[in-house]
Parts: C-alpha cells; structure tokens; sequence
C-alpha cells in the first residue's frame, strides 16, 4: 500500500503538471489540460505563418494551404491544438494537437478554424492558456482562361486572375 501511495504522489506531481504532460489525454478539454485542470490565461498567443509571416487572428484562410502553427510569448512546455477545418500533419488526437512548434497545418475547403496553446508547466510552474485564435476559410479565387482579366486580391494577400465583368 506504502508503495502504492508514493508511485501515486510521484506521479501526480510529475506528470500532470506539464502543459504537454503524457497525463493530457484527448478527451481532456484544453481548458483543464494542465495542473490537473488548474490553470490561469497567459499573454502567449498562437499563431498562424503564411511563407514566414504571421497572420493576425481572424484573418482569412486560403482553403487547401499549408501553414506553419507556432507561438509568440510563451515559455516552456507548449500544447497546441486546431479545430475546425484544418489538420495537424502528424498531429495526436485525430490531427487536432502537438506538443512541437513549428508543425504544418493543412487548411480544408470551407468553414472556420480555432488554434489555442497551453503552454508552461516544466515540472511544478503553472499552466498558461492563450486566447483562442479564429480564422475563416476562403474558398479558391475565381480564375478564368480568357486572356482579359485582372488581378484581384483574394484571401491575405494572395493575386488570382479575376475575370472581367
């Protein structure tokens, strides 16, 4: 029993205090993965980067792109996770979260997108948890094959041939 109790102490002093702790299971919600559900909000933000340049929170996704997830302000452990239309190449739980910086996320066809980072643990230090970051998904610009046309912005900044009325 004295055993028991102290493999028990030493693991939940150990395990669940990190922000990307083994113990931070999928069905955990990202609001209570840290500090076994204790956390507080942080200045860390999430990001999005576009070919290095980051995109501000509520900025239009091109749909089918690939970006780079990473974070501004934050220090040690890092959780991240999407939801919505996108993925997380060699993501856990179902593509949704990493616990590694700078991973490709993939953007679907249509919808929104939610990114979040819990971030900060390393053994006994508190949990932070950023603000959640929405995006909306831009479907593909419209394009014609007819030699008028003129270019248009589409999605953050993107040209596509836009065809003339």
């Amino acid at each position: 029993m004295r055993i028991f109790l102290k493999l028990f102490i030493i693991l939940y002093f150990t395990c669940t205090v990190d922000a990307n702790s083994v113990l931070v299971t999928c069905d955990i919600p990202m609001s209570n993965a840290g500090h076994t559900g204790k956390m507080s909000s942080g200045s860390g933000t999430v990001q999005f980067q576009r070919n290095g340049v980051a995109l501000a929170c509520g900025a239009s996704l091109i749909a089918n792109e690939q970006l780079t997830l990473t974070s501004t302000g934050t220090s040690g452990d890092e959780l991240y996770q999407v939801t919505g239309s996108a993925t997380i190449t060699g993501g856990d739980c179902t593509l949704t979260r990493t616990v590694n910086d700078l991973q490709t996320v993939v953007v679907g066809a249509s919808g929104s997108v939610v990114a979040q980072v819990n971030y900060g643990g390393q053994g006994h230090g508190k949990v932070y948890r950023s603000a959640t970051c929405s995006f909306t998904v831009a479907g593909p610009c419209a394009a014609c094959g007819a030699a008028e046309y003129e270019t248009a912005t589409c999605a953050s900044g993107h040209a596509s041939r836009q065809c003339l009325a």
